[in-house]
């Protein structure tokens, strides 16, 4: 591996590196639930097993053949590091949305080596939605990459309670966190608005049209707003989380957008949709709206 590429870039979700401090993740040489493989800039080394690791071993260990590695070091060289820096810069340009897929590719080769994918399994997501929407792990947290259409925004991150239930929950990539619209598929004339990307792709997987907004219930509508494809929403229906945060953004959404589209407000008898669809019940008939399965959906 080219010196020039620190290792570490591979790893990080959030931040600049800071010189000569490891990151630690889950050991892909034996199996544990405490990160104890110490990733620094030209190699790897665990505390737990023993086992040491040259930057292109480590990576190969995550299912990164020399091709695909070639590739991303190629982006991760040239293009990474204002990615994940601290500037307030929203840009979204073509050299970071190359940046994005090359750590979405590392992070979606690192959900199957190290068997992360039952997180999403869990919350009624099928593997192949998994390998679709690039799905991933970082060795410390899940990644979801924001698509709008075939596009990449950014990349959201989720904790790993397994390995701590403390801090956030949720976070974005430093500098390219402000509100997205998260439109795997577009919109189209019904369209349901929910709260969470997770939430979005299992609708999308159960053939609806559905799209949310990052940043969650305290976000603003302007992403939405401003799509060119807004117009076409003739139904937009509103189901966000059943808590009071989630209802008084629905409120505030309707009352924000009524005056363009027809908005229609869903309480959800569950706390979210993916624990509705958990509990079996029908969500075509809860939205009374009829589901359009499609390839582009799976």
């Amino acid at each position: 591996m080219s010196q020039s590429v620190d290792l570490r870039l591979y790893f990080v979700t959030e931040g600049e590196v800071v010189a000569d401090r490891p990151i630690k993740i889950l050991c892909p040489f034996h199996s544990e639930d405490t990160p104890s493989c110490a990733v620094y800039a030209d190699g790897a080394y665990c505390f737990g097993c023993k086992q040491s690791s040259s930057p292109s071993y480590l990576l190969r260990r995550f299912g990164v053949d020399r091709e695909e590695l070639d590739e991303s070091r190629a982006h991760l060289s040239v293009r990474c590091r204002p990615v994940i820096s601290n500037s307030n810069s929203s840009d979204t340009s073509e050299s970071s949305t190359d940046s994005f897929l090359a750590l979405v590719d590392i992070y979606a080769q690192q959900l199957s080596s190290l068997d992360k994918e039952e997180y999403f399994r869990n919350r009624g997501l099928f593997d192949s939605t998994i390998k679709t929407y690039k799905l991933g792990y970082t060795g410390r947290s899940y990644s979801i990459p924001i698509w709008n259409r075939n596009r990449i925004e950014t990349i959201r991150y989720r904790r790993d309670d397994s390995i701590s239930r403390f801090g956030s929950k949720y976070w974005g990539t430093r500098g390219h966190n402000q509100t997205f619209l998260f439109a795997p598929i577009g919109l189209r004339s019904s369209t349901i608005l929910c709260e969470g990307e997770l939430d979005c792709l299992l609708l999308i997987q159960l053939g609806f049209t559905a799209v949310s907004l990052t940043n969650g219930s305290g976000t603003d509508l302007k992403s939405l707003q401003n799509d060119s494809e807004f117009g076409k929403i003739k139904d937009l229906v509103i189901a966000t989380d059943a808590d009071g945060a989630g209802w008084s953004f629905a409120l505030r959404t309707k009352k924000e957008l009524s005056k363009s589209t027809n908005c229609r407000l869903i309480r959800l008898p569950k706390k979210d949709i993916t624990e509705c669809y958990l509990s079996h019940i029908d969500l075509g008939k809860l939205f009374c709206l009829k589901a359009q399965l499609s390839t582009e959906n799976l």
